[in-house]
């Protein structure tokens, strides 16, 4: 090691490596990727989806995996039994064939405890294991990470992650595999992807890739991913799938006989992280309390539409807002929001308010100056109550007739 300690010129070293890409800015050979999302989300469709186009040698357009000779997949699952994740595979399109196991139970699945920095006797079995393959797998996935990570392992802690994944980058290195390790997010939702991961978020810092998954919090059809960390390449727009379940056996009792696949990806046109903050946008937004003036407009929009009208007597609009209980600063903004202005009528009607065409949905046509006329001397002739607020007939009272007569 001491005669490695010393000062080279850049010509005396043997030539640098360039990354190399099972799926350019996805994921990367030799490599950790960690693939982080909500606990149930369908993390597990996405890892089976690359197994199956790496299998097989189709490409994965939307990770742009291109098209190559099919090669060997190393899984090591702890969350789902062998039989299901089988069944995924087969409808995923995967072959069985080029799939490997590793795991302590008999039926190739369980947690294999990796020890910090070496990975102990597991990484030791897994490590001879590949080296009798005629090729190293070109993917490796473990589902789920933390499951495997020694107990005494805080992986909230920088160094104490960076010793749980050193086993892995020296696997990676070593076989020049691309290693895969899902992880669930915390329970805490919010506009960045780092608030999400919460105490796994140290691992963002640590792998060379990590891929994002998650869905808007009411849409259970669809998921989302995309890369949040990217070394070496730009951040890929994230990837919408669509949810698809099947069924693959007969239904009994004791098994639903389902399984399920992701379909129909398209790009959403921006990255993981911009459309999480889209959606608690959209959240904020709807949790949002309307503003008096927003109320104003609104009933503005309500009182128009239902009698099919966009334009109506400032002082009769007034009287109905004031009637409804709102002031004159929230009558005064609402109207702005809801209308173009406020015009004084030449033929002596006084000021009508023409409300914004396109957030009054009015079944009036105004083409023709015939029209226009003839609805607005209707409405001259109508007015609100100014107690309860219905239309009525004016004639000189601010009061309805039913009004009038009980005050």
């Amino acid at each position: 090691m001491e005669e490695t300690l010393k000062l080279r010129r850049t010509s005396e070293l043997p030539p640098a490596k360039h990354p190399q890409w099972l799926g350019i800015g996805w994921i990367p050979k030799a490599e950790i990727t960690v693939l982080v999302g909500p606990e149930g989300i369908g993390k597990s469709l996405l890892w089976v989806r690359v197994a199956a186009a790496v299998t097989t040698g189709r490409p994965l357009p939307e990770m742009r995996i291109p098209k190559r000779a099919p090669a060997t997949v190393v899984v090591i699952v702890s969350e789902d039994g062998r039989g299901e994740v089988e069944e995924r595979l087969k409808l995923a399109g995967a072959d069985l064939e080029n799939i490997l196991w590793f795991g302590p139970e008999e039926d190739g699945t369980g947690a294999p405890t990796f020890a910090r920095n070496q990975g102990g006797v597991p990484m030791q079995n897994l490590a001879d294991g590949v080296r009798e393959l005629e090729q190293a797998p070109a993917l490796l996935v473990v589902d789920a990470w933390l499951d495997t990570v020694d107990g005494g392992i805080q992986v909230k802690d920088g160094q104490q992650a960076r010793a749980a994944l050193a086993p892995w980058k020296r696997f990676a290195t070593n076989f020049g595999t691309a290693v895969m390790l899902l992880t669930h997010t915390n329970r805490i939702q919010g506009a960045s992807t780092r608030d999400r991961m919460g105490a796994t978020a140290v691992l963002r810092q640590k792998a060379r890739m990590t891929l994002f998954a998650d869905r808007p919090e009411e849409d259970f059809d669809n998921i989302y991913v995309g890369p949040d960390k990217a070394n070496n390449t730009g951040i890929s727009n994230a990837v919408k799938y669509t949810k698809n379940v099947v069924q693959v056996r007969p239904r009994t009792e004791e098994d639903q006989g389902t399984t399920a696949q992701l379909l129909y990806p398209s790009d959403v046109g921006q990255t993981i992280h911009a459309e999480i903050a889209s959606w608690e946008e959209q959240q904020r937004q709807a949790n949002k309390k309307p503003s008096k003036a927003e109320e104003v407009a609104e009933e503005i929009k309500r009182l128009m539409e239902s009698r099919g009208i966009n334009v109506m007597p400032v002082a009769d609009l007034d009287r109905h807002l004031k009637a409804m209980g709102f002031g004159d600063t929230a009558i005064r903004n609402g109207k702005k929001i809801a209308g173009d202005s406020s015009l004084e009528d030449r033929a002596g009607g006084g000021w009508k308010f023409h409300a914004d065409p396109s957030f009054v949905n009015s079944s009036i046509s105004l083409t023709s100056n015939e029209t226009n006329e003839t609805n607005e001397t209707e409405l001259s002739l109508n007015a609100w109550c100014g107690n309860c607020g219905d239309a009525y007939h004016f004639e000189g009272s601010e009061l309805c007739e039913k009004c009038e007569t009980h005050k």
